[in-house]
């Protein structure tokens, strides 16, 4: 991994280099296969900068798979959705990490089937040198057809720690997965999210935090699009 980090004050590079991810950490973040290939299909997602300089980088297994066809990429799905606007040649607007927007239909101009994959969530300690301090891996394995709004991760950062909430998919997306990360670098498993009435269906990867300790989950109820507020 390449770390290039800038001094703003002085307007000059402060320092750059590289950092070799160990094969225990690509043995636990791999799902199956070689080594070798364990990190091809992580995404960078959020970056989040500690008050001594350094940051946090959450990074997630994703990938696409289209029937019948014998290229395994949609390349559609696969990279538009996040670095290009159908309406111009490149827009780092599609890639901003606040920016989600609601897509019943993933698959554009196309009648082939797309199954979408969102794997295990790869968190990686730097400090403000850009050496790597810690690594962990959230383990998940989430998939769907031709729709991923209820697919992937979200989270929330109440100061003292970091959650980490996606569908439990064994649950058929009744129920929150909540992770927890400390800043020491411990993931605590914390009860799960649940709603008190059937047939809620959560979509956390489209979610909001709009307070110090609170949460908007936009969710599907039958035909209605609703919102769920969870006060941590």
């Amino acid at each position: 991994m390449f770390t290039y980090i800038w001094d703003k004050a002085n307007t000059k590079l402060f320092t750059q280099g590289f950092t070799v991810l160990s094969d225990s950490l690509r043995d636990a973040a791999k799902t199956s296969g070689q080594l070798r290939f364990a990190l091809d299909d992580f995404f960078i997602r959020q970056v989040f900068v500690k008050k001594d300089g350094g940051f946090l980088l959450t990074a997630e297994d994703y990938s696409t798979q289209s029937r019948g066809n014998n290229n395994p990429w949609n390349r559609w799905d696969y990279l538009n959705n996040y670095y290009y606007s159908p309406y111009s040649n490149y827009s780092t607007y599609y890639y901003n990490p606040y920016y989600n927007y609601y897509r019943p239909y993933s698959s554009y101009n196309t009648n082939q089937s797309t199954r979408y994959y969102y794997a295990n969530i790869m968190i990686l300690s730097l400090d403000k040198t850009g050496n790597l301090e810690w690594s962990r891996v959230i383990q998940k394995d989430q998939f769907d057809d031709d729709n991923e709004n209820f697919l992937s991760f979200s989270t929330m950062n109440s100061g003292g720690e970091i959650h980490f909430l996606f569908n439990d998919d064994k649950n058929k997306n009744q129920i929150i997965a909540n992770h927890s990360l400390a800043p020491s670098g411990v993931i605590t498993r914390n009860p799960t999210l649940k709603s008190q009435e059937r047939g809620y269906q959560f979509m956390p990867s489209l979610s909001k935090q709009v307070g110090a300790s609170q949460l908007i989950i936009p969710c599907l109820y039958r035909n209605y699009i609703c919102f769920a507020k969870i006060d941590f």
